[in-house]
């Protein structure tokens, strides 16, 4: 869904970051809030895919931005999160 895709680009570049960094880093905030050892592994064929995705590790999202974040990640997935 394009609008899915423009919200996470929105929410990416004010946050300075690739919207892959940005779900990455969302995927790492849910496993802390969770209490889940969680690490995700994205599949790349670029080093400088490799880099970018490493750089998510160090992004941390405010509970504003999860909060942002969860009803288009429900809507991807097709359930609540």
């Amino acid at each position: 869904n394009l609008s899915l895709v423009a919200k996470i680009e929105e929410i990416a570049s004010a946050k300075g970051v690739t919207p892959a960094q940005l779900a990455l880093a969302w995927l790492y905030a849910k496993s802390s809030s969770l209490n889940a050892k969680t690490v995700p592994i994205p599949g790349t064929r670029k080093r400088t895919r490799l880099v970018e995705n490493l750089a998510a590790v160090s992004i941390e999202l405010t509970n504003d931005e999860v909060a942002m974040l969860e009803p288009l990640a429900a809507a991807v997935q097709g359930i609540a999160v």
